[in-house]
């Protein structure tokens, strides 16, 4: 699985002079984050971190990747979560924190998992 790290916008705004409130040009500030992005490469079974005040996206559009959750209350399932309950597709960015690829699913690593 291929990954951006970007700084977040707050960041990148932040080093760009201006303060939180005040209005900036979405277009320059976005290509101010694309320059300070990095790419990484993760494997199947390695495990990765998104540094703090950062964010991470998939770059391979070709593949699905899900999230490893519980499974949901019965109460509340439909043909969909039925099928797919202990998974649900990665659609926003991955937020700051340490994570594990196995196959197709991301596990966000809790305290215990870390050591």
């Amino acid at each position: 699985m291929e990954l951006f790290i970007l700084p977040s916008l707050d960041v990148v705004k932040a080093e760009m002079g201006f303060e939180p409130w005040e209005e900036v040009d979405g277009y320059s500030l976005l290509y101010k984050q694309g320059q300070e992005g990095y790419q990484i490469e993760v494997e199947d079974g390695e495990t990765f971190e998104i540094p703090e005040d950062s964010e991470g996206q998939i770059l391979d559009d070709d593949t699905i990747y899900f999230w490893k959750t519980e499974p949901i209350d019965d109460e509340f399932a439909d043909e969909f979560y039925d099928e797919f309950a202990d998974q649900f597709p990665i659609e926003d960015n991955l937020y700051p924190g340490r994570y594990r690829l196995e196959g197709n699913d991301i596990i966000k690593l809790t305290e215990p998992e870390l050591y």
